[in-house]
């Protein structure tokens, strides 16, 4: 079990009560880790499966996704698992100091674009990393065609 104490500081007591609740939600998983979309609906709320479901969907539109955070990088584990080339979709945005993010996305072969040590969450990450996304982008859609 990996967690930390979230992008706010926590006290002790809130960050046992948390680590509480992955211990039980992981003996609740037990028996369906090896079906995703049944762990989704044993220890995942309808927000989770949401993510992971939107994540799906934009690999098969082929449209580009950000992940920031840990709980994006859950969705996209879980999504992944569920059909293996869908993080060719996605990018993360940056470095959330989370150790759950560090192993998600290290599981899942991504490297976050930023590491500025900013761990307000809310989608900053992502937000950050939006302008080198599109200047890569617009860098890309410049360059000559290569033969061969």
């Amino acid at each position: 079990m990996v967690t930390g104490r979230g992008g706010a500081a926590i006290d002790d007591l809130a960050w046992m009560r948390k680590c509480a609740a992955i211990r039980d939600g992981l003996r609740r998983a037990r028996p369906v880790l090896g079906d995703q979309l049944q762990l989704l609906a044993t220890v995942g709320g309808a927000d989770l499966a949401a993510i992971t479901g939107f994540l799906l969907q934009s690999a098969v539109r082929r449209t580009p996704v950000i992940l920031d955070g840990v709980v994006s990088a859950a969705c996209a584990l879980v999504a992944q698992r569920v059909a293996f080339r869908a993080p060719d979709w996605w990018l993360a945005g940056q470095a959330s100091g989370e150790p759950g993010q560090e192993k998600a996305l290290d599981r899942i072969a991504l490297t976050p674009l930023l590491d500025h040590g900013v761990t307000v969450g809310e989608g900053t990450g992502a937000l950050l990393a939006l302008p080198l996304v599109q200047a890569a982008a617009a860098l890309h859609a410049e360059l000559p065609e290569r033969d061969g």
